[in-house]
């Protein structure tokens, strides 16, 4: 209550200098969640809500929602992400989102195109990341409020002293970024200081995204219409220069400008720190900046056009993701478990204190390389493995090369002593679920300690399910489908992860109850 009377305040002093009334044709916090949650539940089939994560200051849920043929579990196929308003005054980023997931899911079983993206790829779409900054832009407190809230003096209200500019809040550059919380740009006191950053951040990381868009507006109204990509510094340019050169060059050909008569133009260069795109890129994933429109604030009659001519753009990623590129999985030789490799393109390589290694993922040993079409040198690399190094890798035109590949144990380690018992090397995973649960077997040779636990999707522990010392010899254990806390777990997928003395082994379980 004390929060609330001392904002109220404030109302009283800025409103009538940096405020108006917004169109309501765009969208408050509340309605974006309604919108979602509808969308989600009248089409179950290939739409469900997460929250990614909660704002700084007043703990909103920061809501993503994916669309995807089976949306409640993690698929072995490429991830695109689009988000909207990091920044509190560019309304129209969650207009766009919003407009995009409702095409998607209106035209799911009609329109072929459409219909085929959706069962072949996973897409999510977060629409707005700073709620707590649009509560002072739609309240009309400040509508050229950009930042989010978080108390920078803390005396425990907000005032225009505070906030963090979460599009300059990321670990890359960062500390390029101004360190005056006062101005609109403030970096944060440090670098994913923020809970909205911490939420893409964590949400990327874990879903390696191929591509992903933020959608921006400028300020200025001779501004804008505009795409970014990563990244310029100085002379330097990314290591896949040309790969996200030509992307931005078709991304911006396929949106019309407002006035009809040109596209949209396109930029490398790069002078702030702590932008997403350029962490993104980091990452591994190749990222857009699309400045939309004139002026934060476009006329509520002009927004279905707006988000409609920006559809095209959207969907050429959706195309081009399946295009030209190297794919494939990486598993043991001996074992046939999927394995988390770096993946060089000698071609469109840096060492890691430029980008972070590209890697497949730990789940199916896959990984994607968008490329123009020529020739490759691939690299593959991992620890305790021979290095592996594929020449004259052909990429064609609008279509895939894929590579399937195994990666032998080095020779080192295969000479050691054999010692090792075999338990994680000799357990199944019974298909069926029976009426109890999930049946697992497992034959200990020597006598280990074994240690065995389900995990979710995301990485967490669900449950342990043995953990002592076993004789040799034929063992089951039953999963009772049940957390640690004896609460049922959700439908979806996990993962019974089992370890010994010296070795370790993960099989996938599809929980339906």
């Amino acid at each position: 209550m004390h929060r609330m009377i001392l904002v109220g305040l404030l109302i009283t002093v800025v409103v009538g200098s940096s405020a108006f009334a917004i169109d309501p044709r765009f969208h408050t916090y509340g309605e974006v969640v309604d919108e979602m949650i509808i969308a989600s539940l009248t089409h179950q089939n290939i739409a469900r809500v997460y929250t990614i994560g909660y704002t700084t200051t007043n703990q909103l849920p920061i809501l993503a929602i994916k669309i995807s043929d089976n949306p409640q579990i993690r698929e072995d196929e490429p991830r695109i992400l689009y988000n909207g308003m990091h920044h509190s005054t560019e309304v129209i980023g969650p207009e766009i989102t919003l407009y995009l997931m409702w095409d998607l899911l209106t035209k799911y079983g009609v329109d072929t195109f459409i219909t085929n993206t959706i069962n072949s790829t996973e897409i999510w779409i977060v629409p707005m990341i700073n709620p707590d900054g649009n509560y002072i832009v739609q309240s009309g407190i400040d509508t050229m409020w950009r930042k989010n809230t978080r108390d920078n003096n803390g005396n425990g209200i907000w005032d225009p002293g505070d906030g963090v500019d979460l599009n300059r809040n990321y670990d890359f550059m960062w500390n390029r970024g101004s360190n005056d919380p006062n101005d609109r740009e403030y970096r944060g006191p440090f670098a994913f200081s923020e809970s909205e950053t911490q939420a893409i951040r964590d949400l990327a990381l874990r879903e390696k995204f191929i591509f992903d868009i933020c959608y921006h507006s400028s300020k200025e109204l001779n501004e804008g219409e505009a795409i970014y990509w990563p990244w310029q510094w100085g002379n330097r340019w990314c290591p896949d220069y040309s790969h996200v050169k030509s992307i931005a060059e078709t991304l911006a050909s396929r949106i019309i400008s407002d006035n009809g008569g040109r596209y949209y133009a396109i930029y490398g260069r790069a002078t702030e720190g702590g932008l997403a795109r350029n962490w993104f890129y980091y990452v591994g994933t190749f990222a857009y900046t699309i400045e939309v429109s004139h002026g934060y604030y476009p006329p509520g009659y002009r927004v279905d056009s707006i988000c409609q001519r920006n559809l095209a753009g959207a969907y050429y990623l959706m195309q081009r993701v399946h295009g030209s590129q190297i794919t494939g999985h990486i598993i043991d030789s001996i074992t046939g478990a999927p394995l988390s490799a770096e993946v060089r393109i000698l071609e469109a390589y840096a060492p890691p204190d430029t980008i972070a290694p590209r890697t497949s993922d730990s789940l199916y040993g896959r990984f994607y390389r968008i490329l123009l079409p020529r020739t490759y040198t691939v690299q593959l690399i991992k620890l305790g493995y021979d290095t592996l190094e594929i020449s004259n890798v052909l990429v064609l035109q609008d279509q895939p090369t894929y590579l399937e590949i195994k990666l032998k144990p080095c020779t080192t380690a295969r000479e050691k002593p054999i010692t090792i018992n075999k338990t994680a090397q000799n357990f199944q995973v019974l298909p069926t679920i029976t009426k109890n649960g999930n049946k697992i077997n497992f034959v200990v040779e020597q006598e280990t300690n074994v240690n065995l636990k389900i995990y979710s999707e995301n990485g967490r522990v669900v449950k342990t399910l043995v953990n002592d010392t076993f004789l040799p010899g034929h063992y089951s254990v039953i999963w009772n489908k049940k957390d640690s806390q004896g609460k049922k777990v959700a439908d979806g997928v996990y993962f019974v992860k089992i370890t010994s003395d010296k070795s370790v082994k993960t099989s996938k379980i599809i929980v339906k109850n």
